[in-house]
């Protein structure tokens, strides 16, 4: 120690005899367990920027909602100044639970009024059946009329009839040219493949338990991770569809290539830019300056 330092020890006492050995040792493998007792949740109380002399609290840490420190308006105030030393104390206890090391985000997870309404589903069920037997006596009566209609018709309205089927005939073939601008099909088509498997590969690895909530961050990490992976993928894809249009001519297949590859990314970091500029100049904390990483992403 570069100078002297007097180590002050306060003893925190308790009301009955509620002490009990938890371990006799500490592991040197992880300083987060104690023996067998591993934390499972954690409870912060702020305090106010004023000491009064005298005064004291006990909070708990197993309050849900622990009462509000209040001090007694009487008691003159200690102000701290700056470059003052404060000296306060804490505890830590710790309380044998029978919640399990896996179960202990049960509590921040659960989901209130999960219960299952039969009665409400039931009502659903039939005004939906009564709505959808209406509608389709509806479109019976619908059906049946214009049956009647057509074949009723003479001679003239049937020639009428099928000059306009043979009109349509010419538009037929529509779906089937080649569109005005493919390059930007294929770019829109791909983008929307990745992101379908990014948000199918996410799922699928969140329902295996390999993200869990207790590590923060994993979801979006793992979400930019498989969205870089199926790159590969998607360019495959709108290459052929390129290809497909083109009637197998491989002619400007790296320029899609590229579309694909900045077109939602840089709408999406447009978007983001100036947003963060905006809250550049409102001189927010939300604002950060681009890290030459994210600028890659």
């Amino acid at each position: 120690m570069p100078e002297e330092q007097n180590l002050v020890i306060l003893l925190h006492a308790k009301y009955g005899n509620k002490w009990k050995k938890v371990t006799a040792d500490i592991p040197d493998r992880t300083a987060k367990r104690l023996g067998k007792c591993e934390p499972l949740s954690v409870l912060s109380l702020g305090l106010s920027e004023s000491i009064q002399s005298g005064s004291t609290f006990h909070p708990w840490m197993n309050n849900n909602y622990p009462s509000p420190i209040k001090c007694d308006p009487t008691i003159v105030s200690d102000s701290i100044k700056e470059n003052e030393h404060v000296a306060f104390t804490y505890e830590v206890s710790f309380v044998k639970s029978d919640i399990k090391w896996p179960s202990r985000w049960d509590t921040y997870l659960k989901i209130e009024g999960s219960k299952v309404h039969w009665f409400s589903i039931l009502n659903s069920l039939m005004v939906i059946t009564f709505l959808a037997g209406i509608v389709l006596v509806i479109f019976l009566r619908t059906v049946r009329r214009d049956l009647a209609q057509y074949e009723e018709l003479d001679k003239e309205a049937q020639a009428q009839m099928n000059k306009e089927l043979s009109e349509w005939k010419l538009v037929v073939g529509d779906v089937f040219r080649a569109p005005s601008n493919p390059s930007l099909l294929c770019a829109m088509v791909g983008d929307g493949v990745q992101i379908l498997g990014m948000a199918i590969v996410t799922i699928l690895f969140a329902v295996l338990r390999f993200m869990s909530p207790a590590s923060r961050g994993t979801l979006i990490t793992g979400m930019l991770l498989f969205y870089m992976i199926l790159g590969i993928a998607v360019s495959y894809v709108a290459t052929r569809l390129w290809r497909t249009i083109l009637c197998g001519d491989h002619k400007g297949w790296v320029s899609v290539s590229w579309r694909v590859a900045c077109f939602f990314p840089g709408i999406a970091f447009l978007i983001l830019t100036t947003l963060n500029f905006l809250l550049w100049g409102s001189h927010s904390t939300g604002a950060h300056f681009p890290h030459p990483l994210h600028l890659l992403m």
